[in-house]
């Protein structure tokens, strides 16, 4: 084992490549995954809505939710395809959940969540996430 260690200690990167990992490394750092919706901004890789000075966690079901709406952004998303990214393969039923999950998510990212801006509902069909370009 002693010769194992020894051995990897003295292993070296090509200069070139390790300031490549480096890069890599601090550029993953700098980079997440933000959604600029018109009065926040969505940070799925820490789960967080960002509203001015304010982080505000997001649960996993909000997390999920708000992943599936921006995946699809702009386009309506149906109340079952909805259900189904967050229940699985038995979605039925759980219209009323999901009807909660969203006054959640829009008191955390809607300025007035009684007027929605960003999360829109489209009668009969379902839901509408609206992003900042």
């Amino acid at each position: 084992m002693d010769a194992y260690i020894s051995n990897w200690q003295s292993f070296r990167l090509n200069p070139l490549i390790w300031l490549f990992l480096m890069l890599c490394f601090q550029m993953e750092m700098v980079l997440h995954f933000l959604i600029r919706l018109i009065q926040c901004q969505i940070d799925f890789e820490r789960a967080e809505v960002l509203k001015g000075e304010e982080i505000i966690p997001l649960t996993a079901k909000e997390h999920i939710l708000l992943k599936t709406l921006a995946d699809n952004s702009g386009k309506i998303v149906t109340v079952d395809s909805i259900c189904e990214a967050l229940w699985g393969d038995n979605p039925f039923g759980y219209e009323n959940s999901l009807n909660t999950h969203i006054r959640r998510i829009r008191e955390k990212i809607e300025s007035n969540p009684s007027t929605p801006v960003s999360l829109l509902t489209v009668k009969g069909l379902g839901y509408r996430l609206i992003t900042k370009e």
